[in-house]
C-alpha cells in the first residue's frame, strides 16, 4: 500500500506491457535477490550464493535502474563484509558477478544503437559530462528524498514495520544499527544518485518510470533501516 500511494503512474507500473516486463518483473527478481542476499549474510553457503547470482542476473537484465542499485548494494557489501571480518569472499564474488552481468547488459548491441540515436553529435563519454551528470544526479536525489520523506504514509509504514521487526528480533530499541543512521542516509542518497545516473547521462532528465522504480527501493530501504 505504501508503494502504491507513492507511485505517480500506477497504470504504467502494472498494466503497460513494457513497464510490467521491465520494471515490475525486474523488481520481483530484485526482491528475490535481496531475500537470498540476507540469507547469504546470515548463512554463508554455496547454495545461497548461487541463488543470489541467479536472481541478480535476471534482475540486472531487466532495467538499468535495478542494475545500478544492485551494483551499489554488492559494492558496499564488500566493504561492509571486510569491516565485519566475515563473508568477505562471498561478497567479493557476488560483486564481481554483478559487474559481469552489468557489462553484459550494457554492451548489448541494442544499447549501442539506442545510445547513438539519442544524440549522435555529442561525445558519448567525456570527463566533463560525467562530472556534470554526477552532480545533477546528487541534486535530484536530494530533492526526491526530501519530497518522499514528507509522505505521511511512508513514515507510518516505516514505523509499523520497525515495530514488527522489534517484536520479531527482540531488540532493545528501534535504531540498533551496526552503523550510524546518518551514514545510512548517505548510503541511500548515494544509491539513488547512482540509480538515476544513466537516465540523466543519456537524456539530461529522469523519466517518471525511473523514479517509480527508484521509489520502490527507497521506501523499502527506509522501512528496513529506519
Amino acid at each position: 500500500m505504501v508503494l502504491l500511494c507513492g507511485l505517480t503512474n500506477v497504470n504504467s507500473f502494472f498494466y503497460w506491457s513494457g513497464g510490467y516486463t521491465a520494471y515490475t518483473v525486474g523488481i520481483i527478481f530484485a526482491i528475490l535477490f535481496i531475500t537470498f542476499f540476507y540469507k547469504l549474510k546470515k548463512y554463508d553457503t554455496i547454495q545461497n550464493l548461487i541463488w543470489c547470482c541467479l536472481w541478480l542476473g535476471l534482475a540486472t537484465g531487466c532495467y538499468e535502474v535495478i542494475m545500478m542499485i544492485i551494483l551499489w548494494i554488492t559494492f558496499t557489501n564488500v566493504f561492509y563484509s571486510k569491516i565485519l571480518g566475515q563473508g568477505f569472499r562471498s561478497a567479493l564474488l557476488l560483486f564481481i558477478f554483478s559487474i559481469g552481468c552489468a557489462l553484459f547488459s550494457i554492451l548489448a548491441p541494442g544499447n549501442t544503437a539506442r545510445a547513438s540515436g539519442i544524440n549522435s553529435r555529442a561525445a558519448v563519454v567525456s570527463i566533463s559530462k560525467l562530472i556534470a551528470t554526477g552532480a545533477k544526479s546528487v541534486f535530484f536525489a536530494l530533492g526526491s528524498v526530501v519530497s518522499w520523506a514528507d509522505s505521511i504514509l511512508l513514515l507510518l509504514g516505516t514505523l509499523l514495520l520497525l515495530q514488527l521487526l522489534y517484536k520479531r528480533r527482540g531488540e532493545a530499541g528501534f535504531f540498533n544499527l551496526p552503523i550510524h543512521p546518518v551514514l545510512v542516509l548517505v548510503w541511500i542518497i548515494g544509491g539513488i544518485s547512482l540509480s538515476i545516473f544513466p537516465s540523466i547521462f543519456a537524456y539530461q532528465s529522469v523519466w517518471i518510470h525511473t523514479w517509480q522504480c527508484v521509489y520502490f527501493f527507497f521506501s523499502d530501504r527506509v522501512a528496513s533501516t529506519g
